[in-house]
């Protein structure tokens, strides 16, 4: 029996379905996470997919969300939602599985959710999320916790508080670093930054953009940010921040997408062809190396520089 690796990544290959991602081997993710420490740009490559489910348990750790909640799916389940809520996801499910998918196994995991978290319950976004981690967790338990770790314990959760409070302070830093020249144009056509970058921001760029690889490698980082707190507290609206780490993700991907396509929005010569541009041909026109140029640009030097203030001068370096 001979263990073969993925090269620089070195995972085995031939430890079987990526259902058995409980039994990777901690030495295995913790040379993954030396090699991209080493050389940063590692995280371009993205994983492995077949990996991906392994490593994401692994960074996660879902099974001290778990512990920390002392409850199961099934009792959850056994709980009755409020019309309303049951309503908003039985509508939403078909909208988010337009390309097939487990409906039942996403019925179950945002129903979990809405009884779990009832002081935030189910906002229209969520569905993507729940999505995104069933095609990688197949059993309802183990997607609706790293479901749970995702939004809690990276903070995903503060995106979707009242009133969208810590949305918009994002999207209103997202403006604040955009060109100077893209905020006048902006200014000047009444086009909030909100009535398009919403749902990229809600969906981690799920429900849109077409270079899925590329959206993965997002994903990735967002796993390997450090989580907010150890010790999570599920009676208290609020008490889970966003992440410092996936905040900084987030605003500066859309503003690397904003910078790649500068010179198409500036051609735009009103409204509509602005907003078509931003919310139909982008998703669609940017391919999984576009996205690596942003990440290159915009997440890995910004990581290195460690300075807000400095983001401004990567804006023209793409």
């Amino acid at each position: 029996y001979q263990r073969r690796v993925h090269g620089i990544f070195g995972f085995v290959t031939n430890r079987g379905t990526c259902c058995q991602h409980k039994h990777v081997p901690h030495e295995e993710v913790s040379h993954w996470l030396a090699q991209k420490e080493r050389n940063p740009e590692l995280i371009l490559r993205g994983l492995p997919n077949e990996d991906r489910a392994r490593v994401w348990w692994a960074l996660a750790n879902p099974q001290e969300v778990w512990r920390a909640h002392s409850v199961t799916l099934s009792f959850l389940e056994a709980q009755p939602l409020p019309p309303n809520v049951e309503h908003a996801i039985q509508q939403d499910i078909p909208r988010t599985l337009n390309n097939g998918g487990d409906g039942a196994v996403l019925l179950r995991v945002l129903r979990g959710w809405s009884v779990l978290r009832s002081d935030i319950g189910y906002c229209q976004g969520m569905a993507f999320l729940a999505a995104t981690l069933v095609m990688y967790f197949p059993q309802p338990d183990e997607a609706f916790w790293m479901l749970v770790t995702l939004l809690e314990r990276r903070g995903i959760v503060a995106l979707y508080d009242a009133n969208f409070m810590t949305l918009n302070a994002l999207l209103t830093t997202v403006h604040s670093t955009l060109p100077p020249a893209l905020r006048k144009r902006f200014a000047a056509m009444d086009l909030p930054i909100q009535s398009y970058c919403t749902g990229w921001a809600l969906t981690l760029f799920t429900t849109t953009f077409q270079c899925w690889a590329a959206v993965m490698m997002v994903w990735d980082m967002i796993w390997l940010a450090p989580p907010t707190s150890t010790t999570p507290a599920p009676s208290l609206p609020g008490s889970h921040g966003l992440s410092g780490e996936v905040e900084s993700i987030i605003v500066n991907c859309i503003c690397g997408i904003h910078a790649m396509q500068e010179p198409l929005l500036l051609e735009c010569e009103d409204f509509s062809s602005t907003i078509t541009l931003l919310m139909h041909k982008t998703p669609s026109q940017l391919h999984t190396q576009n996205f690596r140029q942003i990440i290159r640009h915009f997440v890995l030097r910004k990581r290195r520089r460690g300075k807000k203030e400095d983001f401004q001068w990567m804006l023209h370096s793409c």
